[in-house]
């Protein structure tokens, strides 16, 4: 039994070492095999297990042999170049997403970045992988160089931004100065660049010579702003002081520069002679402050002291200079060549005995001559002078005393005069209406009004027809009868054949049978006939005549019903008085008030 333990157990040795052994060669080949791989076997070739399932920028698809190869062109063409000697592990994750890498063991393959992951990728067609920077690869024709994008242009240091200056190495080409520097630039078409100043370029036409701006004037200081000069080397040219300097400017038209004074120009008309300014006059000193006298050569200027010098001064148009109590004074010729008169009272006026469109001014204590304006002529009323028109002025001055009383002028129908400022003054009275005195008054009437003869009643607001003119009719007032004139076509009412019949209470009214647009007042213990305004019927209402409208006058229920209360004839105990519509229309339009 022993034996056969021991038989056993060196079998099981056996076995397990033999075992071992296997299992070691198996290792030892896979290690063999991954230290002879390239690092791109490390990566999947299939387009069906890529590690990343993202496209890359080109259009060349992930490698996969159930699928052929895209036909997307890459960015550009050119030689393959071969990625950086550090290539990356693309086993492992990339940082910079975009970037593209050309693959070390195949022409027209690279790697690609995309979210974070390498992803191996085919060229299309017949092209290869190009490198044309350090981080982008692209797919081009082998046959054609590759397009590299051009680099940003380093640009040199300049200045002044907006300076240019043509380029060295091409004639359409310059350089412009920018806040990066001097940035190269082309001329447009054919043209080419000229330098136009020392820091200016243009481009212009070859064919043309370069058009230089003017370059600026080197002006000489001078010493008083506003100085001129005509200057040496043309007739129509000169120079004015300004704060820079002597400013070379040019006369307009066919003028030509003057010299009217050691220190001015003028551009004048060469066929003329030139007119020269009055000298400044040469101040002389003086001891009063304001003191004047006229100037002995000059009747129209006088001297003013003036910070203790002469300084010449000028009257007003027309006017000279006089002396008046040992003042200058600037008048009219004719009142300086006057004799002086004296006056006391200042400022008071008179009208000029010898011209009546002058009136005087007490001025200083003496009399000062001024005109009056336009076609007025001067007025001595109240005191003093008024500038007034020619017709006012001819006037006869009438005196009168009772301030704004009234009178009717004689020889003028239209005029009435009203008392102002103790003198008759005239006035007009309005188109086609005439004066009339009455009681005390003046009022504008109409002509016949106005010459219908004079005649005293009694009894205010009282009525009468006229016996030669069935259209008008009297109405007492102011204690005269005074004309009106009846409505358009109707005639006044006392033409009928009425009796005369007394009564007996003072005022008292009443109906006229037959004639319902009047009625009758108790006048003088006679009834006088009375017409009710135009449509208005006579009615009776509290023993006492109403007038009321003709159509709400059809029955005795409905006289009054919506009646104007104010077309009512006031009752007989009523201090007003009755009248018709034409006595109503007639004081609305006689009565005028004189307004001065």
């Amino acid at each position: 039994m022993k034996a056969i333990y021991a038989s056993l157990l060196f079998l099981a040795v056996t076995a397990a070492q033999s075992s071992n052994n296997e299992d070691a060669a198996s290792a030892a080949a896979v290690a063999s095999a991954q230290t002879s791989a390239s690092p791109e076997s490390a990566a999947p070739t299939s387009a069906t297990t890529p590690e990343s399932a993202a496209q890359p920028e080109s259009a060349a698809q992930p490698e996969s042999a159930a699928q052929p190869e895209s036909s997307a062109q890459p960015e550009s063409s050119a030689q393959p170049e071969q990625p950086p000697s550090e290539s990356p592990d693309f086993s492992k994750h990339c940082s910079n997403n975009g970037e593209s890498l050309c693959a070390s063991d195949a022409d027209n393959k690279f790697w690609s970045c995309t979210d974070g992951k390498w992803t191996l990728m085919t060229c299309s067609n017949n092209d290869v992988c190009g490198q044309s920077s350090d981080n982008k690869a692209v797919c081009h024709d082998p046959s054609k160089p590759i397009e590299k994008p051009e680099q940003p242009q380093k640009l040199e240091p300049c200045d002044n931004v907006g300076d240019g200056k043509c380029a060295s190495d091409g004639k359409n080409k310059y350089y412009t100065c920018t806040d990066k520097g001097w940035q190269l630039l082309t001329c447009d078409g054919d043209t080419i660049c000229g330098q136009s100043s020392e820091n200016a370029v243009v481009c212009h036409d070859p064919n043309k010579p370069l058009e230089k701006p003017e370059q600026p004037q080197k002006l000489e200081p001078c010493d008083h702003v506003g100085d001129g000069k005509c200057a040496s080397d043309g007739k129509n040219k000169y120079y004015t002081c300004t704060d820079k300097g002597w400013q070379l400017l040019t006369c307009d038209g066919d003028t030509i520069c003057g010299q009217s004074s050691e220190n001015a120009v003028v551009c004048h008309d060469p066929n003329k002679p030139l007119e020269k300014p009055e000298q400044p006059q040469k101040l002389e000193p003086c001891d009063t402050v304001n003191a004047t006298m006229c100037d002995s050569t000059n009747k129209s200027k006088f001297f003013k002291c003036v910070d203790n010098k002469w300084m010449n001064m000028a009257c007003d148009k027309g006017n000279v200079c006089a002396i008046r109590n040992s003042k200058v004074q600037c008048m009219d010729q004719a009142t300086a060549d006057a004799p002086v008169d004296y006056c006391k009272t200042d400022k008071a006026t008179r009208c000029a005995a010898d011209n009546k469109k002058v009136f005087q001014v007490c001025t200083d204590g003496y009399w000062q001559n001024s005109t009056c304006s336009d076609n007025n002529y001067c007025l001595f009323k109240n005191d003093k002078a008024t500038c007034v028109d020619k017709a006012a002025s001819e006037a006869v001055q009438v005196p009168c005393r009772t301030e704004n009383a009234t009178q009717c002028y004689d020889g003028q129908k239209n005029m009435y005069q009203v008392c102002i400022d103790h003198y008759w003054t005239n006035s007009t009275c309005a188109k086609d209406t005439y004066c009339l005195f009455r009681n005390g008054k003046t009022t504008c009437v109409d002509k016949a009004t106005a010459e219908a003869p004079v005649q005293p009643c009694t009894t205010a607001n009282a009525t009468r027809c006229v016996d030669d003119d069935d259209s008008i009719f009297q109405i007492c007032i102011s204690d005269y009868w005074t004309n009106s004139t009846c409505d358009s076509g109707n005639v006044c009412g006392m033409k009928q054949d009425v009796p005369d019949q007394p009564c007996k209470k003072d005022k008292a009214t009443q109906c006229i049978d037959g004639k319902p647009s009047m009625y009758q007042m108790c006048i003088d213990k006679l009834w006088q006939n009375m017409t009710c305004t135009s449509g208005n019927v006579c009615r009776i209402k509290d023993d006492n005549v109403v007038c009321v409208d003709k159509d709400a006058a059809t029955s005795e229920t409905n006289v009054y019903s919506g009646v104007d209360q104010s077309a009512f004839i006031p009752s007989a105990g009523s201090a007003d008085v009755i009248m018709s519509v034409a006595l109503s229309a007639f004081l609305a339009i006689s009565t005028i008030a004189f307004v001065v």
